[in-house]
């Protein structure tokens, strides 16, 4: 799967939002571009093909 929108709920503002993935760049983190409008976060995973992990990093 490529370019996977997500949207997730939350209520505190975010700073930084990493993604990593065994199956995407030999599992190296990356840092992920995202919007916030109130509490809802939007980012877009690159690929992931079973796993991956999204960090949040809030202020």
């Amino acid at each position: 799967m490529r370019d996977l929108s997500l949207q997730i709920e939350t209520s505190k503002t975010a700073n930084k939002v990493w993604y990593a993935s065994p199956d995407y760049r030999y599992g190296s983190s990356e840092e992920l571009a995202f919007t916030q409008e109130g509490s809802t976060l939007t980012c877009t995973v690159p690929e992931m093909q079973y796993w991956g992990m999204l960090v949040i990093e809030y202020n």
